[in-house]
């Protein structure tokens, strides 16, 4: 085992590019979330909701929101934590990447899907 931090390589520039904006997107996500839940309490079912109650008032989206965050931090530690090794590890950490953004987005227009 190589306990010596000199011996190890340094990562590639194209790594560490997709690695620094992995972490600003999932650092960036929460904020967003909760952007995006304010702006939602302007639309009309949320307003009719804190001023009327009733059936009006629905529930955040628990699971899918719940799933698609969760997906989002996996696929950033596969993105960070993936070690240098040419191409193939390159593509997979290129993947996570994208589809994290992805689970992301999808995490977010759940939100907005119950304004």
């Amino acid at each position: 085992m190589i306990t010596d931090p000199a011996a190890f390589p340094a990562p590639s520039r194209p790594a560490a590019r997709v690695r620094v904006r992995a972490t600003i997107a999932a650092v960036a996500f929460l904020p967003a979330c909760a952007v995006v839940g304010f702006l939602t309490l302007f639309s009309e079912r949320a307003s009719g909701c804190v001023l009327e109650g009733g059936d009006q008032c629905v529930g955040v989206p628990g699971a899918f929101w719940l799933h698609s965050a969760l997906a989002a931090g996996l696929l950033w530690c596969v993105a960070l934590f993936t070690p240098d090794r040419g191409g193939r590890s390159r593509a997979v950490r290129l993947a996570a990447y994208r589809v994290q953004l992805g689970c992301e987005a999808f995490a977010l227009f759940a939100i907005l899907s119950h304004a």
